[in-house]
């Protein structure tokens, strides 16, 4: 089974993940599942990983741009 790593980053104040980064959490978990249904028929597996950064702000990434990534890079993985 080939594997798809979804690496976002995230601001943390005061040990809690920032407003605008929590959104993008959110949108993130919508999109796994989404993913998911397209891609594990393929023989894709999806691995989500979260990644601290002390003094960055992200801001919120839209859902469709997440989606449209993952299958990019889905279709990389299926090229092999």
């Amino acid at each position: 089974m080939n594997t798809l790593k979804i690496k976002w980053q995230r601001l943390l104040i005061n040990g809690k993940t920032c407003p605008r980064c929590k959104l993008t959490e959110e949108e993130l978990e919508k999109d796994i599942s989404i993913l998911k249904q397209y891609l594990n028929p393929l023989g894709i597996e999806i691995i989500c990983r979260t990644i601290k950064v002390g003094n960055r702000v992200y801001e919120t990434i839209p859902a469709e741009l997440i989606v449209k990534a993952g299958l990019l890079a889905a279709l990389q993985l299926i090229k092999k």
